[in-house]
């Protein structure tokens, strides 16, 4: 009796533990995820040595871009607009505010203006641009005041719409910390739910989400001390490890509950399934720790992190799914699975013995080509519904002038200074046939500003190095000109590039563009900018997914023949496994559905929820006198067998899954379908396509 009491003690401890320490984490480690304009890469990446360089040549400013639609001739417009500018250059961290009243005494005059015609006016003459120049400012404060200034001028005649990186981001942050809050703590109560209608039991309910709560709590924490912040990428890792110790935790519970016999005790019956249970979760757990490991040596720093938070994550998981969850197994009576489960996993069973894998025998090879369709390049605006206030406010900006900065130094091929009229008249045409680009939604350049500052008629008469020494007296920082250098060798271009509608990949966009600087007879020197960035951010994503799952294939394999001391079996859950992220990533390039960096993790949590079922088949089959030549009829009893503990590991996962589908936020829904899909997908794979290979390759004759 003191004994039961004592057991039972332990796991009230450990139930009120957790909810203390999640309060306390909460409180003071709030789970906030980090998204700043570096967030594609830390500062020590070498993707971002170009925007440090350009940053120190030419200062380091943030633009963000107001697009007020209206009636620019009307008197109350222009009243408006030079208000909300003078209130705007008052905030902090402000460095320099543009707009029609600022720059002109009359709309008119500007349409006479090479640069207040394209920096200030959109194409159409229905809307004016406000540009702000910021520096260290607070993104967080600066946009919240932003956003608050302007509802107080906005009217039918006064519609203003927000573009510009430093808004992009912080809405970004906002839309990713609302969903971890709401999704996050959601779907977990959906967890406990299924799993109590699959084992009929409050105390594994529970027990359960307080062994997936220690582990998550666990994976945060330590990744605090190892100083990784939480970002777009990192941001679903709660659920990433609840989903990994969750898998664990399924099996013992199964393990357990098939144990019937009244001679053995509760403690002795989990002992049991702990022993016939673990070896299965180790070499799943290091299949999936192999993977994360493969991510964590990518150059981009999200895919880095996420992969180091992956391996410590999978640890702790399965620490906790063994130390911690078996108490609750202890003091659990389990009933036997209702009439209903079991009566699925008959229909399950009859299914695996009359359908082929056809995924394997038929749609690995085209789906492999369909893989490499995948758009992991997608536009900033992709991260926002299309039918919110945001997308719409972005898309008017895009459209009537791009959204997404893209910078280009150039210098001459022969290396000489820029300063005599025949090099203005060449990077002029340059500006011209840059601008002549359907992907480039504006450009600022020295030759437009240069054009702007040989208007007066004195200025018509001048030298061209005297009007450029004329522009550089004017800037605040003698030492650094906003588009040409000290020595006089190199020029920025900055672009504003168009997102939505474009139909080549950026590489091509910036090949193209290169092509024209030398054709004008330049040489780029530095490319840099969100839109480069991002490039390079897809580039990586797409080489890690892709290339990262030829690296891993032969681990399966590799690990498969250790843990089965069968090469054919090895081979047949090499294959097995493979075919999921194959599916999954062709599905998305065959019907066009961009994978944002929020999402990306969703096709390696699919792949490792589906090694640790098939560890738990082949672990589960290796019990068996005659492993690995077994007959058909003892494959399809051991796939029988599991049956239960497999679909409903993908009910669970699913039915939490399910609620993702419903957030605003379409990199959550994107992730959501993902790992959905990823889960029916590899529950198929375990009870279908494995015991078929299997019975293929190993059976008796």
């Amino acid at each position: 009796m003191k004994k039961k009491y004592f057991l039972k003690s332990i796991v009230l401890a450990l139930g009120f533990s957790v909810v203390v320490f999640s309060y306390f984490f909460n409180k003071y480690y709030p789970i906030v995820p980090e998204v700043n304009k570096d967030f594609f890469f830390s500062d020590t990446d070498p993707q971002l040595k170009a925007d440090q360089q350009i940053c120190k040549e030419f200062g380091d400013v943030e633009l963000t871009i107001i697009a007020v639609q209206g009636n620019l001739r009307s008197e109350i417009y222009q009243q408006k607009l030079k208000k909300i500018s003078t209130a705007i250059a008052k905030l902090h961290g402000v460095v320099s505010v543009y707009s029609l009243p600022l720059a002109v005494d009359d709309p008119e005059e500007a349409m006479e203006s090479p640069l207040f015609k394209r920096m200030l006016l959109s194409p159409d003459l229905k809307s004016s641009n406000i540009i702000i120049s910021t520096k260290n400012a607070n993104p967080n404060k600066f946009i919240e005041a932003l956003q608050n200034l302007l509802s107080k001028f906005k009217g039918e005649d006064f519609n203003p719409h927000i573009s510009g990186i430093p808004f992009i981001i912080e809405n970004v942050r906002i839309e990713l910390t609302e969903d971890i809050k709401v999704f996050t703590l959601v779907s977990i109560v959906f967890f406990g739910i299924a799993i109590f209608i699959i084992f009929r039991s409050l105390t594994i309910s529970l027990g359960s989400l307080v062994t997936c709560l220690y582990a998550c709590l666990a994976t945060l924490f330590t990744i605090k001390l190892i100083d990784i912040q939480v970002g777009v990428l990192t941001a679903n890792i709660v659920t990433v490890v609840f989903i990994l110790t969750l898998s664990h935790v399924i099996f013992l519970t199964h393990q357990k509950q098939k144990n019937t016999s009244k001679k053995v005790n509760a403690f002795d019956k989990t002992r049991l399934a702990i022993i016939q249970t673990l070896p299965a979760s180790f070499w799943s757990a290091s299949t999936t720790i192999v993977g994360f490991v493969l991510m964590g040596t990518s150059e981009a720093k999200p895919l880095r992190e996420f992969g180091i938070t992956g391996v410590i994550g999978t640890l702790f998981g399965l620490f906790c799914a063994y130390f911690i969850f078996p108490w609750f197994l202890i003091v659990t009576k389990l009933k036997p699975y209702s009439e209903r489960t079991v009566a699925i996993s008959n229909f399950l069973a009859r299914i695996n013995k009359a359908i082929i894998p056809v995924l394997l025998l038929f749609l690995i090879i085209p789906f492999s080509f369909f893989a490499t369709w995948l758009d992991t390049d997608p536009p900033l605006l992709k991260y926002f519904d299309s039918d919110s206030k945001i997308f719409k406010g972005l898309e008017y900006v895009d459209k009537t002038g791009g959204s997404s900065p893209l910078n280009f130094v150039i210098r001459r091929s022969d290396n000489q200074e820029l300063t005599d009229s025949n090099t203005y008249d060449r990077l002029w045409a340059l500006h011209q046939d840059i601008e002549s680009d359907e992907n480039v939604g504006s450009v600022l350049s020295l030759p437009l500003i240069m054009a702007e500052a040989n208007r007066p008629l004195i200025a018509k008469i001048l030298p061209w190095d005297w009007i450029v020494d004329l522009i550089e007296y004017v800037v605040e920082d003698t030492n650094q000109s906003p588009f040409i250098t000290k020595d006089r060798k190199k020029a920025l271009y900055f672009l504003r590039m168009k997102e939505l509608g474009r139909e080549k990949p950026r590489s091509e966009v910036l090949k193209g563009i290169e092509a024209k600087i030398k054709k004008h007879g330049f040489s780029v020197d530095l490319v840099g900018g969100m839109y480069s960035l991002q490039m390079k951010m897809g580039e990586l994503l797409s080489d890690s997914l892709l290339k990262g799952l030829l690296k891993i294939i032969p681990v399966f394999f590799i690990l498969g023949v250790i843990s089965t001391k069968s090469f054919r079996l090895g081979l047949a859950l090499g294959l097995t496994v493979t075919v999921i992220p194959i599916i999954v990533l062709g599905a998305l390039g065959l019907f066009g559905v961009a994978l944002d960096l929020a999402s990306a993790p969703a096709a390696s949590l699919a792949m490792a929820i589906g090694v640790d079922e098939m560890f738990h088949f082949l672990q589960h089959a290796k019990k068996l006198k005659n492993f690995p030549r077994l007959t058909k009829e003892e494959w399809n009893a051991v796939s029988n067998e599991l049956c239960i503990p497999i679909s409903g590991s993908a009910f669970i996962v699913s039915a939490g899954f399910c609620l993702f589908l419903l957030s605003n936020f379409p990199p959550t829904r994107r992730f959501g379908s993902l790992v959905l899909f990823g889960t029916i997908l590899a529950a198929y794979q375990a009870l279908v396509s494995l015991p078929f290979l299997c019975k293929l390759f190993s059976s008796k004759k």
